[in-house]
């Protein structure tokens, strides 16, 4: 069964002095707190089905600050600072409802989308920026959010066309800002990779000698082990000879000696033969 419709435009009421809290709260710097705010809104608004046609909301032609002048002067009526007296969505009974809804929806994620930004929350921003787009398809701001949110995800490529294709159609300082910024990062960027080629380069030279140098001391270590081989080989021919030559000797001095031993039988003999025929 459905809500009865006052009962839904009460809701809507409070969800849009909930926003107007979250912008407080934003203006302040509370952006957690804001965030929390603005979830609530969308909480509510989301599941409000207010049958109207739906229009664009935003002036196009407006700054594209996080909180804009029509926003800031909607806090400043709900305070009763306001030199002029803005009617708030929730006042204005002559606006259609379901119209009122759809601009709060598109200023809560408009302004979700900046205090992700803000955080570094990339992924985050760009969903609330597109969700935004929902409601306006060309609206700036959320073109504008986009584009920053693309870049700080990395795709740099999409987000800076992104933004010169914003820039030709809604010219604005902030995104010639953001822009510029864009092509100082890329010239820090371009001089940080042309010092780490520049680097890499003069290491080739130091890296190339040490490779020689290796080549030079692995030939000498070869060289060595070469010329050492070829000495122990020589030694070990020129020590077959000694060995030859010492056997030789030896041959000799056994002759020597059985032809001394047999020289003194022969004497002996000579004698004993000698004796006894001097007996006869």
């Amino acid at each position: 069964m459905a809500e009865p419709k006052e009962k839904l435009e009460k809701m809507a009421k409070d969800a849009f002095e909930t926003r107007l809290e979250g912008n407080e709260l934003f203006k302040a710097g509370e952006l957690q707190q804001a965030l929390r705010k603005y979830h609530q809104v969308l909480l509510v608004l989301k599941g409000i089905n207010w049958q109207s046609e739906p229009q664009k909301v935003v002036d196009s032609s407006e700054p594209l600050t996080e909180v804009d002048e029509d926003e800031a002067k909607e806090i400043e009526a709900a305070e009763g600072k306001g030199k002029e007296k803005e009617k708030t969505p929730a006042a204005a009974g002559d606006e259609d409802m379901g119209q009122q809804i759809k601009t709060a929806l598109l200023n809560t994620y408009l302004n979700s989308a900046a205090i992700y930004i803000k955080q570094e929350r990339w992924q985050r921003a760009l969903e609330s920026a597109k969700s935004a787009q929902k409601f306006d398809e060309t609206n700036p701001k959320a073109k504008f959010r986009e584009g920053q949110a693309l870049i700080g995800l990395g795709q740099i490529t999409a987000g800076k066309r992104l933004l010169e294709e914003l820039q030709q159609v809604n010219p604005d300082s902030a995104v010639a800002a953001a822009l510029n910024k864009l092509a100082q990062d890329e010239v820090q960027r371009s001089i940080k990779a042309k010092n780490e080629l520049k680097g890499f380069l003069n290491r080739k030279p130091d890296a190339a000698s040490s490779s020689s140098g290796s080549k030079e001391v692995g030939k000498t270590t070869a060289s060595t082990t070469k010329d050492e081989g070829g000495a122990t080989a020589a030694a070990s021919s020129s020590s077959e000879p000694v060995k030859a030559g010492e056997a030789d000797k030896s041959a000799v001095a056994a002759s020597a000696a059985a032809s001394m031993e047999a020289s003194i039988d022969r004497s002996t003999a000579a004698e004993t033969a000698g004796g006894e025929g001097q007996k006869k």
